[in-house]
Order: C-alpha cells, then structure tokens, then sequence
C-alpha cells in the first residue's frame, strides 16, 4: 500500500489512477497515510484527486517560498527555449541528409569517389556530435534540476518540456520546402515526425537520466563530474557556430549580412554570441558544485 494503489483491493478508475500518479509529488510516508485514509474512507475518484491535487498544490506552493526552485527555473526556462529551436532546426537538417543518403545511393560505385567519401564522414560527424550536444546539454540540465531542488523537479522538467515544443512552434522551418517531389509525407517526417523523436530521444530523456543521476544514494565521484562539465563546455564552444545558426535561421532572426552582402558567411554579425555561453552555465554549476567539500553527516 505504501508505495502506491497497484495491488490493493480497490479497483482503479481513470481519476483514481489520476490521483495516484499525482500523489508521488508528496513525500513517501505522507502520501502512504494519504492514499491509506482515502482508500479506508471508501473516497472516489473526483474526491481522491481534488483532494491529493489541493494537498500537492499547497505542498509545492510553500516549496517554491525558497530561492533554489527559482535557481533551477533560471537553467531551464532559457535553455528550453534555445533547446526548442536548436534541436528542431538540427533535426530538420539531419533529416534532409539521410534522406539523401538512401540505399540507392549508397552504392559502392559512389563510395569509390573520394570527395563522396569525404562529404559521408562530414556528415555522420555533424549528425553525431550534434545529438551529442543535445543530450550533454539535456543531461547536465537534469542533474542541476535534482540537485538544487529535487522536491520541485516535475514542475521544472514539466515547463522546460512545455518550452522544448512550443516556443519553437510557429517559427520558419525547412520541412515548409522538403525538396521538390518530396510531397506531404515527406515535409511531415522532415518538419514534424523526426524532430519530434529527436526532442524525446536525445533531450527529454536524457534530462531524467540527469535528474535520477543527481538523486543517488551515494554521489558521483567528482572527477568523471568535472571532467564531464569541462567536456560539455568544450563541446558547446565547438558547436557556437552551430547554435547561432540553428537561433538565426530557426527563428527567423536573420544578422545583419557582412561586407560580402550574403547572409550565411563566416563574416556575418554574430548578435547571438552570447548565447553558447550561457549554455555553459549548467556545467559551470555543476562543476562549482561538486568539488565544495561534502559536510558529512553527524555520527
């Protein structure tokens, strides 16, 4: 009974599993002598979950009276919107160059060239290291969350995921123009159905790996964790271009053209320079946090 309503004699509707679900923002003891009152009272659905909704919303109310929940939303509000546009700007290209790289074309009369050879390394590089920042990013995001305030962690994760799929919404996008021919399935996969598995697989996840990794019963060591955030700061710092290209195109926030008139040069304005950087963040705290000497607990 303790650790939820499985296995109990009461049948489970749709608002009592409702209720359920929501009682594991409570403490493990209060929200057993919640559900053991409610399930001894004989209470139904609507009033199980009216009742576990107002307790877990007084509950997180008086948590979010302390400055860490509010640290942790300073990480995760930005970084959801940069992460929004980043990962579906990404996505979208990434997808372009698989569907080019089909099995017709992937023959070993064009593997012999070496410029084709080339252009597929280049290639499966970008695509790796890309979906390698993303879940560092994701994944160090998580650990800070769980480790300022791990009572409010839902909340935050909740909007950081509200912010990965909306604030990009609306935006340019290059699944509006697949390719010629491409057709409707086609802008879908490239403009919706990849970018949408990409965000779960490589950001979402990767942030409760973060946020379960911060929670251990016993630490990480602290060197693999500095050496991590050192790691994830160099990556960031080699996907700076990447990034403020995914802002300038993804969102439609062009920079002002160079002395060569083009808009997508090396000698282009920079306007979004200062974001990469505060990618970083995360990792810094992270890094800062870890290597402060641990207070051991009284014998």
């Amino acid at each position: 009974m303790g650790d939820g309503l499985d296995g109990g004699n009461v049948r489970l509707g749709m608002l009592w599993r409702c209720a359920d679900r929501l009682s594991h923002l409570l403490e493990p003891a209060e929200r057993s002598v919640v559900l053991g009152d409610l399930v001894e009272s004989r209470a139904g659905g609507g009033r199980a979950l009216r009742e576990i909704g107002g307790l877990v919303g007084r509950r997180q109310a008086a948590l979010w009276l302390a400055w860490e929940p509010w640290v942790a939303l300073l990480f995760a509000v930005p970084l959801g919107v940069v992460l929004s546009f980043v990962s579906r700007w990404w996505a979208q290209g990434n997808a372009l160059g698989l569907a080019d790289y089909n099995l017709e074309r992937l023959t070993w009369e064009y593997l012999q060239h070496s410029a084709a050879r080339r252009d597929l390394i280049e290639f499966v590089a970008r695509l790796v290291l890309d979906n390698l920042a993303l879940i560092a990013w994701s994944w160090v995001l998580g650990f800070v969350i769980g480790s300022v305030s791990s009572r409010t962690r839902w909340v935050t994760a909740g909007l950081f995921s509200l912010l990965l799929f909306m604030a990009a919404a609306g935006t340019t996008t290059t699944g509006e123009a697949f390719r010629p021919g491409g057709g409707l399935l086609g802008t879908m996969l490239v403009g919706t159905v990849y970018p949408l598995l990409l965000r779960v697989i490589v950001v979402l996840l990767p942030l409760e790996w973060g946020m379960q990794a911060s929670r251990r019963r016993m630490p990480l060591p602290r060197l693999p964790l500095v050496v991590a955030a050192i790691a994830i700061m160099a990556l960031t710092a080699f996907e700076a271009r990447a990034v403020e290209g995914a802002l300038a195109f993804g969102a439609g926030a062009l920079p002002a053209p160079g002395p060569d008139g083009f808009v997508g040069s090396l000698d282009d304005g920079r306007p979004w320079w200062w974001v990469p950087i505060a990618m970083t963040m995360p990792a810094m705290y992270m890094a800062v946090t870890v290597l402060q000497p641990r207070h051991r607990s009284p014998a």
